[in-house]
């Protein structure tokens, strides 16, 4: 893997089977397999990372940002080892960034 390529986005979606039949003519044409599917998680692979969906909370969150809402839950980034992502969090740290 290469330092910073993209290694995986997970999505919350709001209706997993709508979901399901978007990005599996989307993801497929962009060269894309769907893979595990289990009733919490649903994954596609290809040669540039992996895309997931995963169904939101039923429940409203009254936090900032909830992962379990419908939108973005996590973007992964690739690292070689340890010590790349030691580095980053380093970084992060000086930028003051809360962790």
């Amino acid at each position: 893997m290469k330092l910073g390529a993209i290694n995986h986005i997970a999505l919350t979606v709001s209706n997993l089977e709508r979901s399901e039949v978007f990005y599996n003519a989307l993801l497929g044409f962009l060269g894309y397999e769907q893979g595990e599917k289990t009733p919490q998680l649903i994954l596609w692979a290809s040669p540039h990372g992996v895309i997931t969906i995963s169904p939101s909370n039923t429940e409203p969150s009254h936090q900032k940002h909830d992962r379990y809402s419908p939108g973005l839950h996590h973007l992964a980034f690739s690292a070689d080892s340890r010590q790349e992502v030691d580095l980053l969090y380093q970084n992060l740290l000086k930028q003051g960034v809360e962790i």
